[in-house]
């Protein structure tokens, strides 16, 4: 017992010795940022950030898409309004027209009234969306209040001739109404075409630049594994010469060098 105490003791401390030896040896730590690792991150963090940005680009454009829609709603309502206010307006100013001209003594009928009452309100309900048409609405009431009063031929042509000028107005604004509607039509298509433009552009980048930024790292670790691997094999069969330069400080250039040390 007391001899084989001696032995083991000389035992551990070359083996102490050896693992010490071992550590010296050992390559130098690998710090995180460069570890395949941290790498891997990198490379996902710039993809997420990637799709992250061209979806605000994409976001922005269908906004300034969804504001064309909503305005062109807005135009398409109006026109309707005043699309109909000018028809029954046009419709008055046929009837007053032709009483002023062929009546020889100048009553105003109820169908007369009838017409221009709705001549009115459809003024009115164009004036929700187009405020104007209410100024419009307010001409003709005013004119049909001064044409019950007096009859006159004065009257009848005071009528006559607002809703003439209603008439032209309504004319006006339904071209500028047609105007702006194909405005908005063209940068609808025109915004509907860059946000497919942007989809397709953005999407064939990314996938080019991780395609060849996935290509060239995997080709460059597959050359050094291949290297590491011929030269393990050299190692083997007595190879004691200078040792592999591989640049490398992450854990494939730590194991390169941990390979070297085997010579």
């Amino acid at each position: 017992m007391d001899s084989s105490d001696p032995k083991q003791a000389a035992y551990r401390s070359g083996a102490a010795e050896r693992g010490q030896e071992a550590g010296e040896r050992a390559g130098p730590r690998v710090h995180w940022p460069r570890t395949l690792l941290a790498k891997g991150v990198a490379v996902f963090a710039c993809v997420v950030a990637y799709v992250v940005a061209t979806g605000i680009g994409i976001s922005v454009l269908r906004s300034e898409l969804l504001r064309d829609l909503q305005e062109l709603e807005a135009v398409y309502q109006r026109t309707e309004y005043l699309t109909n206010a000018s028809a029954v307006t046009t419709q008055a100013l046929l009837d007053v027209t032709n009483a002023s001209y062929g009546a020889s003594d100048l009553n105003l009928t109820p169908t007369l009234v009838a017409v221009l009452e709705t001549s009115i309100d459809a003024l009115q309900k164009a004036g929700t969306s187009h405020p104007p048409a209410a100024d419009w609405a307010r001409r003709v009431r005013s004119s049909l209040a001064t044409l019950e009063q007096s009859p006159a031929r004065s009257s009848w042509i005071s009528m006559r001739e607002a809703l003439r000028g209603v008439r032209a107005e309504l004319q006006g604004e339904l071209d500028t109404a047609d105007r702006r509607t194909a405005e908005l039509r063209d940068d609808f298509v025109r915004t509907n075409t860059k946000i497919t433009g942007t989809w397709i552009l953005a999407g064939g980048i990314g996938l080019l630049a991780l395609g060849l930024a996935v290509a060239g790292f995997f080709t460059q670790l597959t050359r050094d594994v291949r290297r590491l691997e011929q030269r393990a094999g050299q190692i083997v069969s007595g190879y004691r010469g200078p040792a592999l330069d591989m640049r490398r400080r992450d854990e494939l250039g730590n194991l390169a060098a941990a390979v070297d040390r085997m010579a």
